[in-house]
């Protein structure tokens, strides 16, 4: 998953910033939100890669987690909890159904 990310070319990001790819992106925007200890510059790569690596694969899925909520809630209405889709999965066809705003 995270290699799609290095392959995918970068778009400017909301403040305007372009990087190589979307997964250097990924790590700018990584410390946008964290700092380095001083001295530890030669590691920040190191634990900027790990971190977006699993970063991305959470977002990934807790999208999907929220995807089959949201089908079951808003078009089969039909409550559902988090706990019961993680086992679930939709079709590509009733993935394409819900939007999802970001």
């Amino acid at each position: 998953m995270w290699d799609h990310y290095a392959a995918t070319p970068d778009v400017p990001d909301r403040d305007g910033r372009v990087f190589a790819n979307k997964a250097q992106q990924v790590k700018a925007e990584l410390w946008d939100f964290f700092r380095c200890q001083e001295g530890y510059e030669a590691r920040e790569n190191a634990v900027a890669d790990k971190a977006a690596k699993k970063l991305i694969k959470d977002m990934h899925y807790e999208v999907r987690v929220q995807v089959i909520v949201t089908y079951h809630m808003g078009i089969l209405r039909v409550k559902i909890s988090k706990t019961e889709t993680r086992t679930m999965k939709l079709t590509r066809k009733e993935y394409l159904k819900v939007n999802i705003e970001h």
